[in-house]
């Protein structure tokens, strides 16, 4: 049973050197709020010199700014967040992404309110390209060890506002409910794994050095029998990867998969 809150949802967003970026995330969200109650989780990883004390002034009622000196990776980063945060639900955000009207978190924070055998869901995803726009995001579905991601670059959005269960969902516009994150968190087998190779969990997103974070948890919510749905009728921008760290992505995506396939493994999850 989830915890009563008077917040019905707790906003996260992840900004490492993408200061502008967070900037164009906040002006959007500032423009299209939300007509649930909400709070705004902001966690600064090594950043530019962006801080709590030069954030443009915003109307938001809730505003926590965390930050870490050290580039912690994203999943350590929202794992923070969410273990403060007090909304019903959670929502993690990349900084690439910003709103183009006030009906995605609206929509996507209610299904899971009248859904409860869903664990998360996420929105329909497009960029801005000229005077048009392109899928960056519309669910993905097929098999764990062999996914198919939907849509990708079509100009075809009408083609997408379906709600359908999928396998996984963006990480870049992820919403779940907070009690089953903890319950996820909580996972005798997720602890551990997690702590043999990496110290106690800090969260229920998979501490990886950059990838598979939300992908786990995403498989694990379905291990646990709940169900991952793509919501096409909610729509945000994600301008694809602005937001990905720049170096060592070739040693990080190794490292992740690793930790990945060892988490999957001890679990007994398809992987």
């Amino acid at each position: 049973m989830s915890v009563m809150s008077d917040i019905d949802i707790s906003l996260i967003v992840v900004n490492y050197k993408t200061d502008s970026l967070l900037i164009k995330f906040l002006n959007s969200l500032d423009k299209f709020q939300p007509s649930i109650s909400y709070e705004l989780i902001i966690v600064d990883v090594k950043s530019d010199g962006l801080s709590n004390k030069n954030l443009p002034i915003y109307g938001f009622n809730k505003v926590t700014y965390l930050r870490f000196d050290d580039n912690v990776g994203y999943a350590r980063a929202c794992n923070a967040a969410a273990s403060i945060a007090i909304g019903r639900n959670l929502a993690f955000f990349n900084a690439d992404t910003s709103f183009i009207n006030s009906d995605c978190i609206d929509l996507c924070s209610n299904y899971l309110d009248i859904n409860p055998e869903v664990g998360a869901v996420g929105p329909l995803q497009v960029n801005s390209i000229g005077h048009g726009a392109q899928v960056t995001h519309a669910g993905i579905v097929g098999t764990n060890s062999r996914p198919e991601t939907r849509g990708w670059k079509s100009v075809r959005i009408e083609n997408f506002i379906d709600t359908i269960e999928v396998i996984n969902i963006s990480g870049s516009a992820y919403f779940t409910p907070s009690y089953i994150w903890r319950e996820m968190m909580s996972c005798r087998m997720y602890s551990e794994i997690v702590s043999s190779m990496l110290g106690a969990p800090d969260g229920a997103f998979l501490p990886t050095p950059h990838f598979y974070e939300e992908t786990y948890y995403s498989f694990h919510l379905r291990k646990h029998n709940y169900k991952v749905v793509y919501l096409g009728s909610a729509k945000m921008i994600h301008e694809w990867h602005k937001s990905s760290p720049v170096g060592s992505q070739v040693s990080n995506l190794r490292e992740s998969k690793k930790i990945f396939e060892l988490a999957c493994e001890y679990h007994d999850i398809e992987c």
